[in-house]
């Protein structure tokens, strides 16, 4: 009766042993991973801006056409000789301060925590696919080329019409000289004029774009997220090897192994799956856990919003995945 306890005993060592060795080797430090530049990549490429900020350029014209249209410039239809007093200098400041509002509305704290957030996704979903061992060389470059982006921004050259010039068109095209009040005809002036007017503002408008594109970069880069997410994945690291030191040396069980295969298929998805690694394997074991066990994973945090937030968080989270995975082979009938 004693053997059949201790031998009990051992297997379910074994079992554990195996598994936290194959976490540890494909999950947390997979050595078939995407380099560090790589991952910061597609890190800065899913923060998926350009979309977002194209909407900004685009209200620009959206203004423009709605306050400087070619058609300012007529009466009944046809060009007319005489300034619109609609298109008073001033307009310039007014337009301004109605771009100026939309993105105020539009770089909200929103903006920010929504791409934050899917920043943080994306981390979790790339360590789930690459491990952390170039995580953190991929947070730094990450931060590198944010910090580039916004010093970038700040330094767009924008080709546009001084105030003086625009200053001196205005005046021509109010103001009627006699060989123009002779022929009847100032429409050239006034049509230099709305074209100065439009580039003026554009270029304006512009500057406060890119103004504030810079900001949200560097307000990325200087999140705290960010940086707890880095001290998360140094803890992590050092977790990771304090699990390699408590597995104990177990003599290979040939009897045991096909128990395990059994309840860690990863020879069966690398049998009938093309060109599956072990660690996409393991994976594949992971996903149908979590799958089976999601209110489970909810509760204990893992799961926010039916999305995984493993290694993002504490990383008690991540021992506690792993314990309750020891836990489901150690008790599988």
């Amino acid at each position: 009766m004693w053997k059949t306890f201790l031998s009990c005993m051992d297997k379910k060592i074994y079992l554990r042993s195996r598994l936290i060795n194959d976490f540890i080797n494909y999950s947390l430090l997979q050595n078939d991973s995407l380099s560090a530049t790589l991952i910061a990549d597609k890190l800065f490429t899913n923060i998926g801006l350009e979309e977002r900020f194209s909407e900004c350029r685009e209200y620009i014209e959206e203004l423009l056409d709605k306050y400087i249209s070619f058609d300012e410039l007529k009466v009944d239809g046809r060009l007319s000789n005489k300034l619109s007093c609609r298109l008073n200098i001033e307009l310039k400041d007014s337009i301004e301060q109605e771009y100026k509002s939309y993105l105020d509305r539009f770089f909200s704290q929103d903006l920010l925590n929504s791409i934050i957030a899917k920043i943080v996704h994306r981390i979790e979903l790339l360590i789930w696919q690459n491990g952390i061992l170039n995580m953190l060389a991929a947070i730094d470059i990450f931060k590198t080329k944010l910090r580039n982006a916004s010093i970038n921004m700040q330094s767009v050259d924008l080709s546009s019409v001084e105030e003086e010039q625009l200053q001196i068109s205005f005046k021509n095209a109010k103001e009627i000289t006699l060989m123009e009040r002779l022929s009847g005809d100032n429409i050239d002036d006034i049509i230099e004029y709305r074209s100065n007017l439009r580039n003026y503002i554009k270029a304006r408008c512009e500057s406060l774009f890119y103004c504030r594109c810079s900001g949200l970069y560097t307000d990325i880069m200087a999140s705290h997220i960010l940086e707890n997410i880095n001290n998360n994945i140094k803890e992590l690291l050092a977790y990771a090897e304090h699990l390699r030191n408590s597995i104990p040396d177990i003599e290979n069980n040939e009897e045991w192994n096909k128990d395990y295969d059994h309840l860690v298929p990863t020879n069966f998805y690398e049998r009938n799956v093309e060109n599956i690694t072990a660690e996409q394997a393991f994976q594949m074991f992971l996903l149908q856990f979590f799958a089976n066990n999601e209110s489970w994973m909810s509760e204990h945090g893992l799961l926010k919003d039916k999305e995984l937030c493993v290694f993002v968080s504490d990383n008690l989270y991540v021992d506690e995945l792993l314990q309750e995975l020891c836990r489901y082979i150690e008790n599988d009938k």
